[in-house]
């Protein structure tokens, strides 16, 4: 039930986005051509265009292995569709918000006139400024989700950052000092992150020489099929005291926790599922623990809280510095 509650909200974005959007489309059409049949003939072409990619992604995904690399499929088919579909989304979202405070606003000013005296009339030339300026802030803010939607796909995906952050940690052991741990997360291999993708930032984080490296989860997207590549790709990360790493919700989602921990571990790489790990350093150690999504959390942890721990969790995608 609460999934069906979660569910509904998006649902009715995603709905609502394609009717909103095509009805403006629509509109704009009927606006810049004024031949009947060619408004018809360009709002059939339109929507003829949408229902093709439609049916070519929600039927050509079917049974489909996720590819680890770029394909044409994917560049001319998946990638302009899932773009338009989570950008509209987001940007009815916007829509939505609007709608919800320009009706308060409406609302709050038919209170105020109600209760005190009529105020004089505000000059046409200002109401007329004022409102060209907060259509022109309505616009750009629902044009936004499309344009940060490209940038994302074009650029931003490839854009990597490596960060270096200081942590602090209470009680943390001198001999952990200055202890450099390299975090990569949320890889999603798929053709949007390829394998020969995922391999270049492998030799990026080994190039920091960090003592340690952890891997947080959501290798997968949706499809476990990738999941000896992903594993395969990630098998040449090196650091001095191991590789260890948790699963993410779409790992659960992909329904591949139990085999990705087994291949990892094949791999050299200690998937920490529920449990915690002493890390031994010059007499003293650092308990490192992992869970699965969902925050599974297990008695076993309690005992290693007032000893330094550190956690490894689903959803942190920074590369770190202790």
């Amino acid at each position: 039930m609460p999934f069906v509650f979660g569910f509904a909200p998006v649902l009715f974005l995603f709905i609502g986005s394609q009717v909103y959007f095509g009805w403006r489309a629509a509109t704009w059409v009927r606006k810049r051509i004024r031949s009947r049949a060619r408004r018809i003939g360009a709002i059939g072409a339109g929507l003829a265009v949408y229902l093709i990619y439609f049916v070519l992604n929600v039927r050509g995904e079917i049974d489909r292995p996720e590819p680890t690399h770029m394909t044409l499929w994917d560049a001319l088919v998946v990638a302009p569709f899932r773009w338009w579909i989570f950008s509209a989304t987001i940007a009815f979202l916007v829509v939505v918000l609007l709608w919800i405070g320009r009706g308060i606003a409406g609302l709050i000013r038919g209170i105020v006139r109600s209760v005190s005296s009529s105020p004089p009339p505000e000059p046409v030339t200002s109401r007329s400024s004022r409102r060209q300026f907060l259509e022109g802030a309505a616009t750009a803010a629902v044009a936004a989700p499309f344009v940060a939607g490209a940038y994302g796909l074009l650029y931003g995906r490839l854009n990597l950052e490596t960060t270096h952050r200081p942590i602090a940690l209470k009680n943390l052991p001198k001999a952990f000092e200055g202890f450099r741990i390299a975090q990569l997360s949320d890889i999603h291999i798929g053709p949007f992150m390829s394998e020969d993708e995922i391999r270049k930032y492998v030799r990026i984080a080994n190039e920091l020489k960090p003592d340690m490296i952890v891997l947080t989860g959501d290798f997968l997207t949706f499809d476990p099929s990738p999941k000896e590549a992903v594993v395969a790709a990630l098998s040449g990360l090196r650091a001095p005291y191991g590789v260890f790493g948790c699963l993410g919700n779409h790992d659960s989602w992909a329904r591949s926790e139990d085999s990705l921990a087994e291949l990892f571990g094949q791999a050299g790489v200690r998937i920490l599922r529920q449990e915690h790990v002493a890390i031994p350093s010059s007499g003293e150690r650092l308990n490192l623990i992992g869970i699965d999504f969902a925050n599974h959390v297990d008695a076993v942890f309690q005992e290693t809280y007032s000893e330094a721990p550190l956690g490894v969790a689903d959803g942190v995608s920074q590369l770190g510095e202790l």
